[in-house]
């Protein structure tokens, strides 16, 4: 093992072998040994013992060359570490005690792992004598290396003020220490061997054996192979067995020692137990780090896409309407035509709210919403998403208007019914109800946050496998879930759950094997209309004006389309393509123009400063921004206070809408 002094001592590393006398071999791989081996608390400790013991330690191989010399050798011997490692060690011997010696080291290695002891006279360096109680232990050879572990101290043994200060090194080490003769019969122990299997000493004293502390009999014999093979273990992982049956996991250590007159191991033990539920927690959030900026990169990307799509939506939307508006009352199937166009670019819309709730960032819209229209109005989406072997069926109430963000609530539908869906392999039905429900104090699902009242409850119920009660509990936890490695992400009941609960509702699950998964969605209800309902039946004409509006978009087609619209509408249209050009323009006309539309994100200078900078020296100038996040995609795009935003894709009736209400604000005029 390796020395903490500045000779060149060393354990012999098992993958390395030595020529007889070659101590650069035993310096190379000595290196190699430190370098790929890396020094735990425990065999540091252990180490220390060695290097610091008054007992004199050698290891020589198989011709009996000295590879290894630990510090207290040269009290005994006289030689520095360093001079005795490549040394014959039978040199030492007294002429006439050398054919004992000899003897004695022939035994040592026909019986491998045995001890074999005897008095000796070594000469010192002084050229005095002195006699020695050495004990041989053998390692099997292994790859062309036989090695063998030579203890030796003073035959008289040491004194008693050297034995307390051994028993107090023994007791009050920091990790276990064990001594058990070479049938595992343990004479030696201290407290913290014993104490992370829970074990008293009066349990380790009726145990006896060491056999008994390990996890299985395969686990010791493994153990007692790599020390017949390598004369010594060195920190190998080993299951022992607590007092209650169950398992742990440490570091073990075997060291051939002599222990009142014949040859012991001493065991230094290391419980990494707590270390290995580290390491596993550690690899945990690893992954889940991973996942969550997964996540966030596929969320960013998909805002991105979302953004440039919605302006395509927006181009189409827009030059449908114009056509349709263009067409005579005759042309029956070109305006069929144009209407199945309309319907499809606002599908597309809804599925590019589903993909900007995925990245959304920002705090929710709430607002009333007529819960039924809503999930009437998904029914197309959801059966492009439920296969044909399962059923939809879709029931709403009278009087579902609540107080919710319409685009988390299409998310938090579409996510219940893809699991509803995987829940259902073999097929079954998907039930979604929407009704008027209340809340009583003593209602069982209530949760801590809610208040009793008035609810609108929107129920999603499939006919699958259900859930256990270990799957119900975890079950709204983040990157939890049933489905195999690389399927799902573990995020959709997580994300309904926070969901809900920002627009001050509640979620109830049910849930039982074989008998399918109700989830209950909780919504405040509102006592005003719903703005989805006065939405839906616009005026027969269209407002428009005479105003004259700069309009600063990035997005050639949109931006010739936007200026089609407006112009249809009556107004006097300027653009520009950024905010350079948008400052720059208005700068030169701000006399005439009564109002800034501007899109959210441009390259260069973002709309909101473009609205800044406008603002800082007009007040008075009335300004919309246009996004196709609906949200702000990152925190450096936050909307300035009091400014609204026109989402795209818009249709004609939204923007003249929107448009006619900036204009109209108080203080505002054409």
């Amino acid at each position: 093992m390796p020395s903490r002094r500045a000779h060149p001592t060393s354990s012999p590393p098992s993958d390395v072998s030595w020529e007889p006398g070659r101590a650069d071999s035993l310096a190379a791989a000595r290196g190699k040994r430190r370098s790929a081996t890396p020094r735990g608390p425990a065999v540091a400790a252990l180490e220390a013992l060695v290097e610091d013991s008054d007992e004199g330690m050698l290891l020589a191989d198989g011709q009996g060359h000295i590879l290894y010399a630990n510090a207290a050798s040269e009290r005994f011997l006289g030689y520095p570490p360093a001079e005795l490692v490549g040394r014959l060690g039978f040199d030492l011997c007294r002429p006439e005690d050398l054919p004992a010696a000899r003897e004695a080291f022939g035994r040592c290695l026909a019986q491998p792992g045995e001890g074999v002891g005897l008095t000796v006279d070594v000469v010192r360096r002084d050229g005095g004598f002195r006699t020695l109680a050495v004990t041989l232990v053998s390692r099997l050879p292994a790859r062309g290396v036989a090695a063998v572990v030579v203890h030796f101290r003073d035959a008289a043994g040491p004194t008693e003020a050297e034995r307390a200060e051994y028993r107090a090194l023994f007791e009050h080490a920091p990790f276990g220490l064990g001594v058990a003769d070479m049938e595992g019969n343990l004479l030696a122990f201290n407290n913290a061997i014993r104490e992370p299997g829970g074990y008293t000493r009066e349990d380790i004293l009726q145990l006896g054996n060491v056999s008994r502390l390990y996890a299985s009999a395969a686990e010791r014999e493994r153990v007692l192979g790599i020390a017949r093979e390598q004369g010594f273990v060195r920190r190998e992982e080993v299951r022992f067995r607590r007092k209650d049956g169950s398992s742990y996991d440490a570091l073990l250590s075997l060291t051939p020692v002599q222990f009142e007159g014949r040859p012991c191991w001493c065991a230094a033990v290391e419980d990494i137990s707590e270390r290995k539920k580290a390491d596993e927690k550690r690899r945990e959030l690893e992954a889940q780090l991973r996942q969550a900026q997964k996540m966030e990169a596929v969320g960013r990307m998909t805002g991105g896409i979302a953004h440039d799509f919605n302006n395509i939506l927006s181009v189409i939307m827009a030059n449908a309407e114009l056509i349709a508006s263009a067409l005579d009352a005759e042309a029956g199937e070109a305006r069929g035509d144009l209407t199945e166009l309309r319907a499809a670019a606002k599908r597309g819309a809804v599925m590019i709210r589903k993909l900007l709730g995925f990245a959304r960032n920002a705090d929710l819209n709430i607002t009333p919403i007529d819960l039924g229209d809503l999930v009437t109005g998904l029914e197309g989406m959801l059966r492009h998403v439920i296969p044909p072997h399962i059923a939809l069926e879709v029931h709403a109430a009278a009087d579902t208007t609540a107080l919710c963000d319409h685009g988390a609530v299409e998310q938090m539908i579409l996510n219940l019914a893809t699991n509803a869906r995987d829940a259902m392999p073999a097929g079954g039905t998907v039930r979604i109800d929407v009704s008027p429900a209340v809340v009583e104090r003593d209602t069982p699902a209530r949760s801590p946050w809610l208040t009793p009242g008035a609810f609108i409850r929107l129920s999603v119920h499939d006919t699958g496998v259900g859930m256990d009660d270990r799957t119900r509990t975890r079950a709204f936890e983040p990157f939890f879930t049933t489905k195999p490695p690389g399927v799902g992400t573990g995020l959709g009941l997580s994300m309904v759950y926070g969901l809900v609960k920002q627009q001050r509702g509640f979620i109830d699950l049910v849930s039982e094997p074989g008998r399918g998964t109700t989830v209950h969605l909780y919504f405040p209800k509102s006592a005003r209309e719903s703005q989805q309902r006065r939405a839906a039946s616009p005026a027969a004409k269209l407002p428009g004006g005479s105003a004259t509006i700069l309009v600063i978009e990035d997005d050639e087609s949109l931006r010739r389309t936007g200026r089609r619209v407006l112009e249809h509408l009556g107004y006097r249209v300027l653009v520009a393509r950024d905010g350079t050009e948008g400052l720059a323009l208005f700068r030169a006309r701000q006399a005439e123009i009564d109002l800034v539309i501007s899109d959210m994100v441009m390259p260069g200078l973002t709309g909101a400063q473009v609205y800044e900078m406008i603002k800082r020296h007009h007040p008075e100038v009335r300004f919309l921004l246009s996004s196709g996040y609906q949200e702000r995609p990152d925190r450096t795009l936050e909307v300035p206070a009091g400014v609204r935003v026109v989402t795209k894709p818009w249709t004609l009736e939204e923007l003249a809408q929107t448009v006619r209400e900036a204009l109209d604000r108080p203080g505002n005029g054409e």
